[in-house]
């Protein structure tokens, strides 16, 4: 009964070992078979096509789309100098804290 818990262990430490010997072969047969099936060493990506892009070359319409980006862009670019201005802020404020606090010591 006491063998089986040996067995387990050895399997264990096997296919650690495994694992780690063939890890790079492991990593790359994984990235392409889900893509591509089997890894026969001329798959790859498949190369893209430019139907799916939109944008300026996109159809009628998207200068609207753009416009509104850009108007988001914009005041989420306002929204993070607020905060670096408020981080700045609280880092002053807390320096002046620390140098009170080391006045009284």
């Amino acid at each position: 009964m006491k063998y089986y818990y040996w067995i387990a262990l050895a399997a264990l430490v096997f296919l650690l070992c495994y694992t780690l010997a063939n890890k790079d072969t492991i990593i790359m047969e994984h990235l392409t078979s889900a893509t591509s099936g089997p890894m026969t060493g001329l798959t790859g990506p498949a190369p893209a096509s430019p139907e799916g892009i939109t944008g300026a070359t996109g159809p009628a319409g998207d200068d609207s789309e753009v416009a509104a980006l850009a108007s988001k862009l914009t005041a989420l670019q306002q929204e993070v100098e607020d905060m670096k201005k408020q981080s700045k802020d609280q880092m002053s404020q807390a320096s002046a804290a620390q140098a009170s606090l080391q006045a009284l010591t």
